[in-house]
Parts: structure tokens; sequence; C-alpha cells
């Protein structure tokens, strides 16, 4: 969403206690064989229950419930929060075939 990587974890989550301990952080995303893209960086929390967000919001609805139906809505309203990652270095793959 606009030009950054975003995921979320739950608060419990082993995740979110490294997170907390040291925002850096790598993350790849493979939809495919003929395309990677990775990406370095820190991690920013967004709540995205302000009304701040709300674009962001509504791109994870416009992008997800159609994929997962209308209980994606509760699904992201149960979320204590998303993490942006803020990248310092981005590596893309691609191959045609």
């Amino acid at each position: 969403f606009r030009g950054h990587f975003y995921f979320s974890t739950g608060d419990k989550a082993v995740r979110w206690r490294h997170l907390e301990r040291d925002p850096h952080v790598s993350a790849t995303f493979i939809p495919k064989e003929t395309f990677a893209t990775t990406v370095h960086g820190r991690v920013t929390k967004i709540d995205h229950h302000s009304a701040e967000n709300q674009d962001f919001v509504d791109s994870l609805l416009d992008t997800f419930v159609p994929m997962y139906g209308k209980g994606f809505a509760d699904f992201i309203e149960s979320i204590p929060c998303y993490f942006r990652i803020d990248a310092d270095k981005q590596y893309c793959y691609f191959r045609t075939d």
C-alpha cells in the first residue's frame, strides 16, 4: 500500500515481542515462481483503527473481502495493529517464461 509492505501479528505472538525489542526486519513476497521481492528495513506500528488510516483499511477491504468474504472485515477489527516496513533496501526477481 503506497510503496510499503504491511503485515499483522497477534500481540501475544513471539514475533510481536521480537519487533518490540528490535524493529529491523526482512520480508519476502513470492506470489508466483516468476516473481519475488525482498525488503529489508524497520517496522512502524500502524493503528488501523484510527480515522487517519482509513485509506489503508479501505484498501485491505477492497483487496481481501473478494478473496475471503465479508468476514474479513471482522477479522481486521480483531487485529491489534498492523506493521509497516519502511525499506532501507529492496531486491526483486523477475523471469519471463
